[in-house]
């Protein structure tokens, strides 16, 4: 199963090596079929194995084919830029063999390019001079980084974890195709404090503590933006949620908010009401993306209660103007979805307690979401598993609407016909999918982590 218990695993910083060890299973894909003219609410699978695959097809460095597919990848570092190109980076392989690639990708007009770095087991890359981008310089393998792309198009990582917890800062150029190391250390210490400093004011001294799972987003400006995750704290408090949030700009760090010490509890205040006491406290891979107009968003997540147990969530907050609201969702853990009829909003219409689920901003700037780990949907027990639910929030009415996908846990994909859209197709129940939004406005998701391994399939929505 692909859920695992993620906290007892980071006191040993396993980093999710405990649920590699899968078998991959290789699968090949059709011949594709030429498309029909899309159909509205249909899932299209478009390219990749049906089974798990540890393998891809890496092609030329630097050359675009239709022929190339990244191997399969859990938890990798994602982002989209400015100009269209989708970019991955590393996460975990299916197998024992493949934890931590430090593989680069680029997906652009239908076409994915690899651009760095290497599929193989544990890379420990090269920093080479700190600042001094370099064709030999190469990130060490990770999963669970934050990432971004900044005005200029520069693709960058901080932190995740492989067999210790990280914070160190990258730079990727295109136009160069080069690695920098920009910050933090080259060593690895897994005990090492945060250097907060002083609330709101930069320095080049201040450093977030190694963490992994963190929400991340970039400002219209392009600086970079961090809350949370598992890692260190200010006294040095190892492995643990975190509530903290950061800023990265003009090459510093600046600590903006939240508590910079372990295990901060939620503030929900008034909801609707922004307020500078409210704070969503410590999370774990909650999913996280910035609006059209700027602002940060952050939904669900994983914590722990005073019992130290895990708990899931499934609120909404906005981050504006330096404070956060609480805009939907339940202020109580582990609370289940309210399905109500595919396709139809209605206000009783709530999407259940998730993590680590694939995200995505339309053009009219409504949320949509897929899959993640959550709980038992009906609400019977405290089972935890994968989810393959996909769920619409209108901005205007403040309502969920169930799109597609099963209402129970580990439900097993439909793909279809290679190429060709349809109503019962769906993806299998994942977690740690990457995804992006086209020109056209259709959402576009590959690969993942399920209870049969990891996958490198690409799907499309069309809205």
């Amino acid at each position: 199963m692909r859920n695992t218990n993620w906290i007892s695993m980071l006191s040993l910083f396993s980093l999710c090596a405990g649920i590699q060890g899968l078998t991959s299973c290789g699968g090949g894909s059709a011949t594709k079929t030429i498309q029909p003219p899309p159909s509205k609410l249909v899932w299209t699978w478009e390219a990749g194995p049906i089974d798990p695959s540890g393998t891809g097809t890496y092609g030329t460095l630097g050359v675009a084919s239709p022929q190339n597919l990244p191997a399969a990848h859990f938890s990798a570092a994602c982002q989209m830029d400015a100009s269209g190109n989708f970019w991955l980076f590393s996460g975990n392989g299916p197998s024992a063999q493949t934890q931590w690639p430090n593989d680069l990708w680029k997906y652009s007009n239908g076409e994915w390019t690899w651009m760095s770095g290497a599929y193989a087991n544990n890379e420990q890359g090269s920093y080479g001079t700190l600042g001094v981008a370099s064709k030999q310089n190469q990130p060490p393998g990770r999963n669970f980084a934050a990432s971004w792309v900044d005005a200029q198009g520069n693709f960058w990582i901080f932190g995740g974890g492989n067999q210790l917890l990280l914070n160190d800062l990258w730079k990727f150029t295109p136009s160069s195709g080069e690695w920098a190391w920009m910050g933090g250390p080259s060593q690895p210490n897994q005990a090492a404090p945060g250097i907060y400093g002083t609330m709101g004011q930069p320095s080049p001294n201040n450093l977030p503590g190694a963490r992994f799972g963190s929400a991340n987003w970039a400002d219209p400006q392009g600086n970079f933006w961090l809350y949370g995750g598992i890692g260190n704290d200010a006294v040095g408090s190892v492995g643990y949620l975190l509530g903290d949030m950061w800023r990265y700009s003009n090459g510093e760090w600046t600590w903006m908010g939240g508590s910079n010490i372990a295990g901060p509890n939620p503030i929900y205040g008034t909801q609707g009401v922004p307020d500078a006491a409210n704070t969503p406290g410590a999370r774990f891979e909650p999913a996280s993306w910035t609006d059209a107009q700027g602002n940060f968003w952050l939904f669900g997540g994983l914590s722990v209660d005073a019992n130290l147990q895990e708990v899931y969530h499934n609120d909404l907050w906005k981050f504006s103007n330096g404070k956060w609201a609480w805009i939907s969702g339940s202020d109580k853990a582990n609370q289940p979805p309210s399905y109500g009829t595919q396709i139809q909003p209605a206000p009783t219409n709530v999407i259940g307690a998730r993590t680590n689920p694939q995200v995505w901003v339309d053009a009219q700037g409504n949320f949509w979401f897929f899959g993640g780990d959550g709980l038992d949907p009906s609400g019977s027990t405290i089972q935890v598993g994968l989810l393959n639910d996909l769920w619409k929030f209108d901005r205007s009415s403040r309502e969920w609407t169930w799109m597609s996908g099963n209402d129970f846990l580990n439900a097993i994909g439909s793909w279809g016909t290679l190429g060709v859209p349809s109503r019962q197709n769906a993806p299998e129940s994942r977690s740690g999918s990457c995804g992006w939004t086209d020109t056209s406005g259709n959402l576009w998701l590959f690969g993942g982590g399920t209870e049969a391994g990891d996958h490198n399939d690409l799907w499309e929505y069309t809205p």
